[in-house]
């Protein structure tokens, strides 16, 4: 059974990083230049409240996630 819920990026670390590294293999227009997640800046939004994790599992094992940052649309201020 698939579960769908809101996670923080904060206790997610260390189950999220093999699939964004899958990810960026994937997508990376530059792969000679290292994935280098800049970690304390995605922990600083969420304490800012300005980050929403979702997370797909099946049955307990992380097989998907979706990262958003929240914040006033740049044109209005």
């Amino acid at each position: 059974m698939m579960l769908i819920q809101r996670e923080s990026v904060c206790d997610l670390w260390e189950e999220i990083m093999p699939l964004l590294e899958a990810h960026w293999a994937e997508i990376a227009t530059w792969p000679d230049i290292p994935l280098d997640v800049d970690m304390a800046f995605y922990d600083a939004l969420e304490e800012a409240d300005a980050l929403r994790v979702f997370t797909a599992r099946d049955r307990c094992k992380l097989v998907g996630y979706a990262a958003y940052i929240v914040r006033n649309h740049l044109h209005y201020q």
